[in-house]
This record gives C-alpha cells, sequence and structure tokens, in this order.
C-alpha cells in the first residue's frame, strides 16, 4: 500500500502510466454533463469558473475540461494531459473556443508563472507519490489570490479503500490522506481547507459515508515562485 504524502523517495512512474493507459486508448469522446453533480453537491462552480482563466491539470479525456467549458463559461481553459492520445478524440469533436488543450506535466507546466485564476485537478493528487513538486508548480502558474480545486477518492469510506485494494490501478495510483496532505499544502503557499461528499446525495458530508475528498485551496503568497 502506498502513501501519496509520505512516499517521498519514490517516483512517479511515465512508463507506467503510458503502459496502463495504452491497453484502452479512447476512439471516441466521453459524455459528461452527468458529472456537474459532482461539482454542483460541493462548490459554487458558477463563482469559481465563469470569466476565469482555468488550468485543468490531468485532464484526461476531457471529461471536466469540456463540461466547465460549456456549462460554467470561463474565459478560458486549457486541458493539460501527459498523452494527447487520450485528449485527441474529445478535442476533435468539440465546438467550444473557450477549451483549449496542450501535453505537459504538473511537475513542470509548459507555463509562465502567475498566468491562471483556476487550477482544478480531478482523481489527479492520488496519482502522485509525493505532491511537494506538484504543488509548488501548481503554486507557482496561479495568480495571487487564485484558487486551486481538486476531489479525489476518499480512503475512509470502506468501499472506496477495498476497490483500491481489490481492483486493477495505474502505478501511481496511492491512497490519498488529507491529514498528511494539509501540510504540504501549507508549505507550498496555498491555505486548504477539505470537504468529505457524495454525489448522489449531496446531503452527505460524513468522513465514512462520502465517496469522494474535496479540495478548495488559495494562494497566499508568492514569495517562493518564480
Amino acid at each position: 500500500m502506498h502513501d501519496s504524502a509520505a512516499s517521498t523517495t519514490k517516483e512517479f512512474s511515465y512508463e507506467g502510466e503510458k503502459r496502463y493507459y495504452s491497453q484502452h486508448w479512447p476512439e471516441g469522446a466521453k459524455p459528461y454533463l452527468h458529472l456537474e453533480r459532482y461539482l454542483r453537491c460541493w462548490l459554487d462552480p458558477d463563482k469559481i469558473f465563469r470569466g476565469k482563466l482555468v488550468l485543468d491539470v490531468g485532464a484526461g479525456e476531457l471529461t471536466y475540461t469540456r463540461l466547465i467549458a460549456d456549462l460554467f463559461e470561463p474565459k478560458q481553459i486549457v486541458a493539460c494531459e501527459l498523452f494527447r492520445e487520450r485528449m485527441r478524440p474529445a478535442f476533435l469533436e468539440n465546438r467550444n473556443s473557450r477549451l483549449k488543450a496542450v501535453t505537459g506535466s504538473c511537475f513542470q507546466f509548459p507555463f509562465r508563472s502567475g498566468l491562471f485564476d483556476v487550477v482544478f485537478a480531478s482523481g489527479v493528487l492520488s496519482q502522485l507519490p509525493d505532491l511537494r513538486d506538484a504543488l509548488e508548480e501548481i503554486g507557482r502558474v496561479l495568480k495571487p489570490g487564485g484558487v486551486f480545486v481538486s476531489w479525489d477518492p476518499n480512503p475512509f469510506n470502506p468501499v472506496i479503500l477495498y476497490r483500491y485494494l481489490a481492483t486493477p490501478r495505474s502505478p501511481n495510483q496511492f491512497i490519498f490522506w488529507p491529514h498528511k496532505v494539509l501540510p504540504l499544502f501549507k508549505s507550498s503557499g496555498l491555505s486548504a481547507s477539505t470537504k468529505f461528499f457524495y454525489a448522489r446525495l449531496p446531503w452527505t458530508r460524513n468522513r465514512f459515508l462520502g465517496t469522494c475528498i474535496g479540495i478548495v485551496a488559495h494562494l497566499h503568497h508568492k514569495e517562493t515562485h518564480g
């Protein structure tokens, strides 16, 4: 069992990630409108995204990227993903001029510092063996006062933990313990808070019943970022 916050000696496996996803590159764009509830049940996405320059980290098949572009009217949303093959089918089908896509890594974004109002990630932090470098890079590309919004599977939920232990997964899949992750946010200049949620039962906020952990983090200084 791996621990994303404590596993400082294990490096992210690019080749392992490519091996895992290349077994099933998407052949077409995936549906995405049903994902709206995963945002609305714990966020005010209209307030967060509308009119903002947004970066979607680890955008995968562009499901959340397209959702945000189509429903919440950002100024622009840029999808950043390691593999062009994962983004290509959805990007070719996309007709929204607000959406752009680039290949790149969360450990070294191909963007200048202080560019984005919002950085968004869905199920990404739990795929990183050591979050410190990624959080530093997220802080670098955020504007002063910018916000990072993300969610990951909740390991306190026994069903989620069982699925993690019992099903095949990427070699870069780790258990995301929020109490170990929050100090890394603070040391990266991000003031973070967490929420437990279950999209099908939006009133559920219990640590053991929620299926996901949401994080909202505000950048409160820029001293350590170039």
